[in-house]
């Protein structure tokens, strides 16, 4: 499903220079899920062949999760904490897709009331004060001739 929100830099920057740190903090955790939406998948992907190098470290060592396999060589502490590393490396991207792909509509819609309609009003603020700026010049310039 591709995402049909666009978030413009310039739009970042702004409300990054007029927002307080406390207004930032939910915007900067919205933009995070929002990518980490788009990338989580792709690690579940790229995760799974941990997948086949864990099944072969617990083939080659079956018992490496009991006390006297631990116990017995340290080497053994180390292999198994490898193993298990790499079998839960794909459960633990698998959760992260799974939650991160439900929560980007809401990351999206937090983003577009708060960053994307912010931004476009400041701007918008910014012309008309800039125009009104430029009137009252141009008006004084013409008072003055």
């Amino acid at each position: 499903m591709k995402s049909k929100f666009k978030l413009d830099r310039w739009q970042i920057d702004l409300i990054k220079n007029l927002s307080s740190k406390a207004e930032w903090k939910p915007i900067n955790k919205a933009l995070k899920t929002h990518v980490l939406a788009a990338f989580a998948p792709i690690l579940f992907v790229l995760s799974i062949p941990f997948w086949f190098v864990g099944l072969l470290l617990v083939k080659l060592d079956p018992f490496f999760w009991t006390w006297e396999s631990l116990t017995r060589h340290m080497d053994n502490l180390v292999w198994g904490s490898v193993a298990v590393w790499f079998l839960i490396a794909p459960l633990l991207f698998a959760y992260l897709a799974i939650k991160h792909r439900r929560l980007r509509p809401q990351a999206e819609a937090f983003l577009q009331t708060n960053v994307v309609d912010k931004a476009n009003r400041l701007h918008l603020e910014r012309q008309v004060s800039h125009d009104l700026a430029y009137e009252k010049e141009r008006q004084r310039q013409l008072r003055g001739l």
